[in-house]
C-alpha cells in the first residue's frame, strides 16, 4: 500500500493530474493507495490562516471535485470525511481515501 497523508494538498491544482498519472505509474497491479488531505472548500493560494511562517500553499477541494478526479486514474474503494474545528478558519474537514489502481 502507497500513502499520501497531507502532502498532495501542496500540489497546485493545474499538477495534480499529473502527480497521480506518476503515483499509479509506480503502483503495483490492484495495489491501494491513501490520500489523506484537507478539504471540503474550494480555495487554492497561500493559506492566510496558516499557522506556520512563512505561510504555506494549500490547495483545497470540495469533496465530489476531488472524488471526480481521483476517479480518473483509480477506483475508489473508500472515502471518509472527518470534522474539523473549522472556527479556526481552516477547512471544514479531512478527506480520507482507500484508492485501487
Amino acid at each position: 500500500m502507497r500513502w499520501a497523508l497531507n502532502c498532495l494538498l501542496h500540489v497546485p491544482k493545474a499538477q495534480l493530474e499529473q502527480v497521480l498519472v506518476e503515483v499509479k505509474r509506480v503502483m503495483k497491479p490492484d495495489g491501494l493507495l491513501y490520500l489523506g488531505v484537507y478539504g471540503g472548500i474550494d480555495q487554492e493560494g497561500i493559506w492566510e490562516q496558516d499557522f506556520h511562517e512563512p505561510k504555506r500553499f494549500f490547495s483545497f477541494y470540495k469533496d465530489e471535485d476531488l472524488e471526480n478526479i481521483l476517479t480518473e486514474y483509480f477506483h475508489l474503494e473508500a472515502f471518509h470525511k472527518i470534522p474539523q474545528n473549522s472556527g479556526q478558519g481552516g477547512p471544514p474537514h479531512f478527506q480520507g481515501f482507500i484508492l485501487k489502481k
